[in-house]
């Protein structure tokens, strides 16, 4: 019987991505953070784990955060933005909380750095546990996902059943491309009951 959340996840946005369905659509989607927050609460509730969400454009307002919640959170999911490349201090503070972290970017950095290079780096991929990338606001679902699982949250769904999922023309997953599914009723026995 579920008796409320079990885990307090932080999922923490960095600067501009306040801006996301609206800034450069090619590279980040159409779908906006309030989207993305919204479906990682219905996903968390699946696996007995609350969401506390935050987004800054200023460094110290995340460091602040992430200090405040040190005691009471169980994980971090993590975009810190174009902060990904620069802040140590954001890398510190994840560290000095003792956090169980994940990062999650909706582009790959890694194709992005041909055209840009300085976005190759990322100063906080040591302190994470996980890191997912290019994969659109799906990858938010991935990291959160890959956190409740090294947490022991209990699954909402069997990975090893196939569903199909229709890749947009872009061949990036969106999140209103992916039909929610529902848990698996559990397995009954065939055992006779004597």
């Amino acid at each position: 019987m579920f008796e409320g959340p079990r885990y307090r996840i932080l999922l923490v946005n960095g600067p501009n991505l306040n801006l996301l369905g609206e800034r450069e659509p090619e590279h980040y989607g159409r779908v906006t953070l309030a989207q993305i927050v919204a479906t990682c609460r219905r996903r968390a509730a699946q696996r007995q784990a609350v969401i506390v969400d935050f987004q800054s454009n200023h460094e110290g307002a995340i460091i602040d955060f992430l200090h405040r919640e040190r005691r009471r959170a169980h994980g971090l999911v993590i975009n810190p933005g174009a902060y990904t490349h620069t802040s140590y201090a954001i890398r510190d503070a994840i560290t000095a909380c003792r956090y169980r972290a994940w990062e999650v970017h909706l582009s790959d950095l890694t194709r992005r750095a041909v055209r840009e290079p300085f976005r190759a780096v990322s100063v906080i991929a040591d302190v994470c546990e996980g890191r997912v990338m290019g994969r659109g606001a799906r990858g938010y679902l991935d990291a959160l996902d890959g956190l409740l699982d090294r947490l022991g949250a209990p699954p909402w769904y069997q990975p090893h059943v196939k569903v199909g999922i229709a890749l947009p023309r872009a061949g990036r997953i969106e999140l209103d491309d992916v039909a929610p599914r529902e848990p698996a009723a559990p397995a009954r026995s065939r055992r006779r009951p004597w």
